[in-house]
């Protein structure tokens, strides 16, 4: 017999998903009416409770999470998938402190679906005969312009998931295929190269290249970095999860050694991606666009000295004359007196050092974390224009 606290250091499985019950004082169990234990969460099944045979006719489903969205999802699709096998659907009330609800909710979400958009990303000229044909096909129900979506389609997050369902109902070798009237010569363009050399070094270094989502939460992008600065929102988000814009990549990265903590260490990441802000002047939208490279070294002696090494390494090899200095504005997420603005030609492009302790707690680190993000953009103008020494 083991205590529920001993599982994740003596159970095989409890070694396996013990990043997920981090700091828990508490373990849920599944009991049934002749005190039977069916499961304990996140970690183990009973062999005899519940065990599903080939002589199995009733199926009892249930999803556990800490995302109640993403449970009702997956159910949503395991139920459906037993029901088109022939099986049929019973419902659940779940009774919770202060609130009711019954599971699964298999009401079809809604979309607007604007057929002049359809036509001009197409290149067609549907009618709304045609295209509630063609919805159809794949599914939906079409009524007053708006798509009615079943409840296990949980890919369709915008209207061009809908038009991209449109044109496979239509038939892609239905689309005529035509040469387009100019001439171009197709290379590789300087950027993309630019951060394939970059890559190399890297990976030279022993880190890892990650390829995180440009949407973010605004709990990741903030709170959990202590940063005031508040990233663009979505104005209609389907998820929490991705609400906003990220601003920078580090929270990604902290939020991809987060759930990596059962792996061994030292874990060293970098990306290079896509950040946004609301200061562009020069765009319509008032959204500006950046390249950046970020870098994280997670393990025993990650330090400001580490990642000031891996720096002078970079810019060394670019052949740019790089100083770190006092940064003018604070930095939270960093340790205050382990933190450097990287500055070229007077310009700041980057910033580095220690992530904070607090921060560290938000992601549920216990090794400390060394941290870098520089403005690729800058960064290749001067070395494309050969200004790195000047």
């Amino acid at each position: 017999m083991l205590r529920a606290n001993q599982i994740e250091a003596l159970h095989p499985k409890g070694k396996v998903y013990q990043h997920i019950t981090a700091g828990w004082t508490h373990y849920p169990f599944f009991i049934d009416a002749n005190d039977n234990v069916l499961c304990m969460l996140p970690y183990t099944n009973s062999e005899d409770t519940g065990k599903i045979t080939t002589n199995t006719k009733n199926v009892f489903v249930e999803c556990t999470g800490t995302d109640l969205q993403n449970l009702h999802q997956a159910l949503n699709i395991l139920v459906t998938m037993l029901a088109d096998m022939g099986g049929t659907i019973y419902t659940v009330t779940m009774q919770y402190p202060g609130k009711t609800f019954t599971t699964p909710q298999l009401n079809p979400a809604t979309m607007k679906l604007n057929i002049s958009l359809v036509n001009k990303l197409l290149g067609l000229s549907l009618n709304k005969s045609t295209l509630k044909k063609l919805l159809e096909k794949m599914g939906y129900t079409y009524v007053n312009k708006k798509v009615f979506i079943p409840a296990y389609r949980t890919d369709i997050i915008h209207e061009v998931d809908l038009i991209e369902d449109v044109a496979i109902a239509y038939g892609y070798e239905h689309f005529p295929a035509i040469i387009p009237n100019i001439s171009t010569e197709g290379r590789e363009h300087p950027m993309t190269t630019f951060k394939s050399k970059l890559a190399e070094l890297l990976i030279g270094l022993g880190l890892l290249e990650t390829s995180t989502y440009h949407l973010s939460s605004k709990e990741l992008q903030t709170t959990k970095i202590n940063s005031t600065q508040q990233p663009l929102e979505l104005m209609d988000s389907k998820s929490e999860d991705y609400t906003v814009l990220r601003s920078s990549i580090i929270p990604n990265l902290l939020d991809v050694l987060s759930k990596n903590t059962h792996h061994s260490y030292p874990q060293h990441l970098f990306e290079m991606g896509t950040i946004f802000s609301g200061t562009g002047t020069t765009k319509e939208t008032g959204v500006e666009e950046a390249e950046h490279l970020a870098i994280t070294l997670c393990g025993e002696g990650a330090d400001y000295t580490k990642i000031k090494q891996m720096v002078e390494y970079l810019t060394k090899h670019l052949n740019i004359e790089a100083t770190f200095t006092a940064p003018q504005r604070s930095f939270d997420a960093f340790i205050k007196g382990r933190v450097a603005a990287l500055t070229i030609h007077g310009t700041m492009m980057g910033v580095l050092g220690e992530i904070h302790p607090s921060v560290l707690q938000n992601f549920r680190l216990s090794l400390p974390v060394a941290a870098f993000e520089i403005n690729l953009d800058m960064l290749h103008t001067l070395v494309a224009c050969g200004d790195g020494n000047r």
